[in-house]
């Protein structure tokens, strides 16, 4: 237990270093005035960095664990840098927002011994990190298997964590850190004290753990499961959205808050396309902010390029992996690419989609959905029991602080609520996003973990709505502050409904025990084709050969560097 705390704390350490560097590099480049971002917004920024890092290395080889431990430490020294110089604060109300960090942070490593290795894991995710570890990035290696295609900055993540034995300790430890940064961006909010800061965003930032209850089978510490950190962070950018436009903040507020959703918002994309949507809010927000003179033109070009700079290796990645730049979109592939794999990418965007309609059913069953079969009353009785508790959970968000409103004399109509506020557009705007959002999600694949984020927002937006009015009174800021404290409270209890240990047996270990997370060893058959696949099942995980979850007979020609399919087949 103590030793899993130390660790998570050491690799937030180096993430907030390698975000108070590109913090630091981004005003620079940009010419932007800006006040700090809150401390967890600051440590996703450096998972950014730290992934836009390792992608790069990648092309020039393996990433070694040498590689690994020359990130750790110059995000240290870029840290201590901080430090020296000042640019690194500790936020106020120290004490308070020391404990909920610790706290939360406890709360994580007492069920990161014990996390789940989700069932991608060993399809492809482990596998494609293993890959990273031990080759250069492998071009056209989408041809092997239209999984090996799927492109995730969150992948150069836990290949910088996944140690040489195949233990995935380190990358458990890794996934906390995604919920601590949003719980630390949470708490701070709540608990900072500057003028002009608006109820909208600290309500949200209130309601958001609870809403976390409702998500717990989609919210365990899931080994490689990148839906949970991607909604986590589009959750934090519709909060930063809201920041930027709020009138009555300091300008420099509202640059900072305007930087860090742009961050983000590249952040959330890499970590899954489906969090795609939020570019429609950066559009709003720089509208916005051009408009009222708090940036110009050439600020947004700037900041703009400064995020394409942190993903384009990403991006170039996922060329090279399958020659599409949004795999697995068809229209998206550069077929003048000889590894180009635009029937591959049909096939994994068919796959993805016929799943989320008709989940837990034959192949066959998901081609006749796609080709215009009846799904809707399938997929509703499948998804009724999750979405039925999404519809109702706003409505009980919704009572809640309506009745809260009323207790502390804010007791005010949906319409006169949002007219009295400096928020009122950017709230209306809010809720106009969600629905395309929503529709987004409904098109493209209607599973809820892919739209976590959207799910999210549908259970706050409503409530922020009704209460969205500045609030000063310092009964409501001792309210708020009650409410840091307790997230780790809610932080334990979303991880426990997933069938984890006790609290009990979890604090009852031994604090110096640190357990291995070890995968299990996969037995092995030639393929008809190229490289070898498991006798049982379909779960690769770290076999070192090319290994598909199924045989396959495809025969791929090795030109240079790059594989393609036969083009006789």
């Amino acid at each position: 237990m103590l030793v899993s705390i130390a660790l998570i704390l050491l690799l937030a350490m180096v993430a907030i270093g390698w975000g108070s560097l590109t913090w630091a590099l981004a005003r620079r480049m940009i010419g932007l005035e800006t006040s700090r971002p809150l401390h967890g917004e600051l440590g996703l920024i450096g998972l950014l960095a730290i992934g836009a890092l390792a992608t790069a290395a990648n092309f020039a080889g393996p990433i070694t664990s040498t590689t690994a431990v020359l990130i750790g430490l110059a995000g240290l020294v870029a840290l201590v840098a901080a430090l020296l110089r000042r640019s690194y604060t500790w936020p106020q109300e120290r004490g308070r927002y020391a404990a909920t960090l610790l706290a939360t942070t406890a709360a994580l490593a007492g069920y990161a011994g014990t996390a789940r290795v989700g069932y991608d894991a060993g399809l492809y995710h482990l596998p494609v990190q293993l890959w990273m570890r031990t080759e250069p990035v492998i071009l056209g290696f989408a041809n092997l298997h239209d999984r090996f295609g799927f492109n995730s900055i969150h992948e150069s993540q836990s290949a910088l964590l996944l140690l040489p034995s195949g233990d995935l300790r380190l990358i458990a430890l890794g996934e906390s850190l995604y919920f601590l940064f949003f719980f630390a961006a949470l708490a701070e909010y709540l608990l900072r004290r500057h003028p002009g800061q608006s109820i909208a965003p600290a309500l949200m930032c209130v309601l958001a753990p609870m809403s976390f209850l409702i998500f717990h089978d989609y919210y365990p510490l899931a080994i490689t499961f990148n839906d949970s950190g991607a909604g986590l962070v589009f959750l934090l950018c519709t909060m930063a959205f809201l920041r930027s436009l709020d009138t009555s903040a300091p300008s420099r507020q509202r640059c900072g808050a305007y930087l860090s959703f742009f961050l983000l918002t590249t952040l959330a994309i890499l970590l899954k396309l489906s969090s795609a949507p939020l570019l429609l809010l950066v559009a709003w927000a720089t509208v916005g902010l051009v408009r009222d003179s708090i940036v110009s033109r050439k600020t947004v070009v700037r900041t703009a390029a400064v995020s394409l700079a942190l993903g384009l290796p990403t991006v170039m990645r996922g060329i090279a992996l399958s020659g599409c730049v949004a795999y697995p979109e068809p229209g998206s592939c550069l077929t003048f690419l000889p590894w180009s794999a635009e029937v591959t990418a049909e096939t994994a965007s068919d796959a993805v989609r016929g799943w989320a309609r008709a989940p837990h059913t034959s192949p066959v069953h998901r081609a006749e959905v796609l080709d215009g079969a009846p799904w809707l009353e399938e997929w509703w009785e499948w998804y009724y029991r999750d979405l039925t508790w999404l519809l109702i959970l706003p409505v009980a968000l919704l009572a809640l602080t309506w009745v809260a409103a009323g207790a502390t004399g804010q007791h005010n109509s949906v319409g006169r609520a949002a007219r009295s506020t400096s928020l009122s557009k950017a709230l209306r705007g809010l809720a106009v996003f969600e629905v395309a959002a929503l529709a987004f999600w409904f098109v493209q694949a209607p599973d809820t973990r892919f739209g976590l984020g959207a799910w999210h927002l549908l259970t706050l937006l409503p409530a922020t709505l009704v209460y969205g009015r500045r609030v000063h009174s310092e009964g409501n800021r001792a309210t708020m502050s009650l409410a840091a404290i307790g997230l780790p409270l809610i932080v334990w209890a979303a991880i426990s409904l997933t069938g984890a240990e006790p609290l009990a047996e979890t604090w009852g270990r031994d604090p110096w025990t640190f357990e291995e997370i070890v995968p299990p060893v996969v037995e092995t058959t030639p393929n008809t084709g190229l490289g070898v696949h498991p006798v049982e099942g379909d779960q690769c995980w770290l076999v070192e050969d090319f290994c598909s979850p199924f045989d396959t007979d495809t025969q791929l020609l090795r030109r240079g560097r790059y594989w393609e399919i036969d083009p006789e087949q």
